[in-house]
């Protein structure tokens, strides 16, 4: 089965201690390159295959911006980083989905919870629960959602591998790593990540 790299490729990075005593040792692999891709140091395996996670944003933002849409600071901001579901994000979400005529409804990103401590307490105070809005990742989602909708590509379907803004999207990580991808899953906000050497 592909994936990172193993125990074996993997060096010490970080150890815990708590009064003189080694609770727990973190193994795994870090890389620094310069701006021109060399490589300054390395620990463990630098080739290792990893999921961006949530540093994927940019590379989304490539295929959403490559459709030609246009938004604020404020809304690219939105678009291209994780928020915490405070009052404020949220109404940025909702403000970002209503330029394209879209409503909450329409994201399909994962429900969470507000990480935001007073939203969090709005939201336990008023009975609610988890939802795509308050994820970190709804601003992308309703990004998203504008870009198919300036090209005139189906909406309800978005997230699906070979949607053509997923495809878009995946041209933008082989191009911008000059690698090929060969390993896709799923994201904890729903949307594929794509796993590309550390």
């Amino acid at each position: 089965m592909a994936g990172t790299g193993t125990v074996a490729t993997s060096e010490e990075l970080a150890v815990l201690v708590r009064n003189d005593f080694i609770e727990s040792r973190h193994a795994g692999s870090v890389v620094v390159v310069d701006p021109a891709g060399q490589v300054l140091f390395s620990k463990g395996d630098p080739n290792a295959l990893v999921f961006p996670r949530s540093a994927m944003k940019l590379f989304q933002a490539m295929g959403i911006f490559s459709t030609g849409i246009e938004l604020s600071p404020e809304f690219t901001a939105l678009a291209t980083s994780s928020h915490t579901g405070s009052a404020a994000h949220v109404e940025l979400v909702k403000e970002l989905l209503a330029t394209g005529g879209f409503t909450e409804a329409n994201l399909k990103c994962a429900t969470e919870w507000p990480v935001n401590k007073d939203m969090l307490k709005q939201v336990y105070k008023a009975d609610g629960g988890a939802l795509p809005i308050y994820h970190c990742c709804s601003g992308k989602h309703a990004a998203m959602l504008l870009a198919c909708k300036h090209e005139g590509w189906p909406t309800e379907n978005y997230l699906d591998r070979d949607h053509p803004l997923q495809v878009r999207i995946l041209e933008a990580v082989e191009y911008l790593t000059g690698e090929t991808i060969t390993s896709t899953a799923v994201d904890g906000c729903g949307a594929p990540v794509h796993a590309m050497p550390l």
